[in-house]
């Protein structure tokens, strides 16, 4: 499938002290100079055709001569030529309650226009419908009604894993925080025009060797199923890396995706998977197969026994290890052998699945 360089996120914290919302005035000021922006919204998000509506194809309607009989496709609606748009609600509880109502749209056509910004409702009148458009959602919500308000169906219908969960906390108590240096403003808005100029000439854009490797390293990890309330949140890791990737070479104005632009989404992706877990719980054997990923990451085999004193400072039994270790060969995740060349006893040998 293809990847765009567009992703949506939830920011968790504390209501008026996690600072959600002010950690964006900043970033409009940025934005608010460029020529050419895209269409802000504050929202709410309220149904998948409001959404929609914002970024529609042209609407034709036929309409039949009364005296020749003969039909003709009319113009209703110009529909809307540059259909970017960023999506900033505040309120992603109220969003998650209207996803509950019968018949609602919301959940299914934010899918959609993630996926590849086709949404078309199969309504009996009123029937708009957009193509290629590029939606971005950033939206707030705090850790108690994220508890209260999402249903056990967006979990695993792919709503929740099509968004970067992102877990706020103030570091610092600033009363008097920096006001932003007009001088610095003006110019790093003229060198993102100049970046946002290129980003757009460009067509397919690819790995290079060394980011291919990389990828090959950190995709098991990517790929690995996990269960549970945050398993779905995050089992959509692989695409949401490439899409990070992607936006961070653009940003950089690189013609391909180099390693730097790949360990920077990772790094992201790191942070947003660790939330998930954070915010919706996970299995231990989740978590222990986390471990022990980590303690292959830079070695090409580990034996049992060294494994169990890398990932979990031996605080696993045997038969623990082994249950989880028989999980991931399942899964290809991981490969099994013995090694006789010890010249004692056969090792038992891990490593990753190629």
């Amino acid at each position: 499938a293809k990847q765009y360089a567009r992703t949506n996120a939830v920011i968790v914290g504390e209501s008026s002290k996690a600072r959600k919302g002010t950690s964006a005035s900043p970033v409009k000021k940025l934005f608010s100079g460029l020529v050419g922006g895209c269409m802000v919204s504050k929202g709410p998000l309220s149904t998948g055709e409001g959404l929609i509506w914002a970024v529609r194809d042209e609407i034709l309607e036929w309409v039949i001569d009364k005296k020749t009989g003969a039909g003709n496709w009319i113009k209703k609606d110009p529909g809307i030529d540059d259909k970017r748009l960023y999506v900033q609600d505040e309120e992603l509880a109220s969003a998650l309650q209207a996803t509950k109502r019968e018949g609602n749209t919301l959940s299914p056509i934010i899918r959609c226009l993630w996926d590849d910004g086709d949404a078309e409702p199969l309504t009996k009148s009123n029937r708009t419908k957009t193509t290629g458009a590029h939606v971005g959602v950033i939206t707030h919500i705090t850790q108690e009604e994220l508890k209260k308000c999402l249903s056990v169906t967006e979990q695993l219908n792919g709503f929740g894993n099509r968004f970067l969960w992102v877990h706020s906390r103030r570091q610092k108590v600033l009363s008097r925080p920096d006001q932003l240096d007009q001088g610095w403003l003006a110019d790093y808005q003229h060198r993102l025009e100049k970046v946002l100029h290129t980003a757009r000439q460009r067509g397919r854009m690819q790995f290079t060797i060394d980011a291919w490797k990389l990828w090959d390293d950190e995709y098991p990890r990517l790929s690995m199923a996990y269960g549970g309330a945050a398993g779905c949140m995050v089992n959509r890791g692989e695409a949401q890396v490439i899409r990070l990737a992607l936006i961070y070479a653009l940003i950089a104005g690189h013609v391909t995706i180099e390693v730097d632009d790949l360990k920077a989404a990772l790094a992201f992706w790191e942070y947003c998977n660790a939330s998930a877990f954070y915010l919706f719980g996970g299995l231990s054997d989740d978590r222990r197969r986390t471990k022990i990923f980590d303690a292959l990451k830079d070695c090409e085999e580990i034996s049992k026994a060294e494994l169990r004193l890398k990932a979990f400072s031996n605080h696993i039994s045997g038969d623990d290890l082994d249950a989880v270790l028989a999980e991931m060969v399942d899964q290809s995740l991981v490969c099994i052998h013995e090694d006789k060349n010890t010249g004692g006893a056969p090792r038992t040998m891990i490593k990753k699945y190629v």
